[in-house]
């Protein structure tokens, strides 16, 4: 098979054999970004919604979602490696009770923390069940204020 983009036909040969054109690459990636900062925008519309309806003392807004594409990075353009880039999920955690700003966490995280993380900002405590894996964020939420 093979793809035509702005006039030039490239052969598809494979998620590693990818290369476009720099005028190409340029316009897939503009376009990557565009969708991404669309999906922001709606992100913080579905925020300020939440707020107005419930307020923000109590409500955790969790946004994640699928890996990314390699945009050009090792003439790759799928997802299906294991890149670095190809492997990150985005995970943003809204709790405007314990940390109102911007946090970075620095150790990696895994989505496998979500369950811990919740129970913890639900006031649940920690599961008894061994077999939960994964360990809560709020700690380092806290110490990163």
């Amino acid at each position: 098979g093979s793809t035509t983009l702005l006039d030039a036909t490239y052969a598809n040969e494979g998620p590693y054999a990818q290369a476009f054109s720099d005028a190409v690459t340029s316009e897939l990636r503009k376009g990557y970004y565009a969708a991404v900062s669309f999906v922001d925008a709606q992100i913080g519309r579905v925020v300020e919604a939440v707020d107005a309806a419930v307020g923000d003392d109590e409500t955790v807004v969790v946004v994640t979602g699928d890996h990314g594409y390699q945009l050009g990075e090792k003439a790759c353009w799928t997802k299906h490696t294991n890149f670095d880039l190809g492997t990150r999920v985005p995970l943003i955690v809204r709790a405007s009770f314990v940390s109102p700003r911007r946090v970075d966490v620095a150790p990696p995280v895994e989505l496998v923390d979500l369950y811990r993380t919740f129970a913890a900002l639900a006031g649940l405590g920690a599961p008894d069940d061994a077999g939960v894996h994964g360990r809560s964020l709020v700690p380092a939420m806290l110490a990163a204020r």
